[in-house]
């Protein structure tokens, strides 16, 4: 989150009236950032922090889910060739945040893929299951594609009970050297 321009303390509604102004402010003089934060907005998408990837940081845009229907659309028109969607938990909500994980623009995958017509169904099956995941033991959600294909999906957790609900194969280790908080892999 750009918090020096406190994106977080404007609301929606001011940015939609605003759109250039604050789309250059919190762009950080990147123009594709710019760009898709006015598609975004444009067509109604909510905003919840970016940054045009410095100091070891990604680039990254993140997203309130707001209308399940838009996020699905926009998930699913995605070029997801190293691409990273995870769903971080606020209270009892997800957001969503969408990065590349190598040096690739995702701003450019936002402008040049939007298609509202396109539905993932794989994207529609994870936005309904979020539901079900919003509790105080699912913490985030990381789905990794390669070559446009779900390779690995990661879930923090702090009940490693949990993972016992699960079948399929899977690895956890303890996330970021917290001793209450885990990380696991479904494979």
């Amino acid at each position: 989150m750009n918090v020096k321009c406190e994106y977080d303390k404007i609301s929606f509604d001011e940015i939609l009236k605003n759109i250039d102004k604050y789309a250059k402010e919190f762009s950080e003089n990147n123009e594709l950032l710019e760009q898709a934060l006015k598609l975004l907005w444009n067509n109604g998408y909510e905003t919840i922090g970016c940054c045009s990837g410095h100091d070891n940081n990604k680039a990254y845009i993140g997203l309130k889910i707001n209308n399940t229907d838009k996020i699905i659309k926009l998930l699913s028109s995605l070029d997801k060739t190293n691409i990273q969607i995870s769903f971080l938990r606020f209270e009892d909500k997800f957001n969503c945040s969408i990065k590349k994980y190598n040096d690739e623009d995702i701003f450019e995958n936002i402008i040049n893929s939007y298609n509202e017509n396109l539905i993932d169904d794989e994207i529609k099956n994870t936005i309904k299951k979020l539901k079900e995941y919003a509790s105080d033991e699912y913490l985030n959600i990381h789905y990794y594609y390669t070559d446009n294909k779900l390779t690995n999906i990661f879930i923090n957790t702090t009940n490693l009970e949990l993972i016992n609900e699960y079948k399929e194969l899977y690895e956890y280790k303890v996330f970021n050297g917290k001793p209450d908080m885990y990380q696991f892999r479904i494979k």
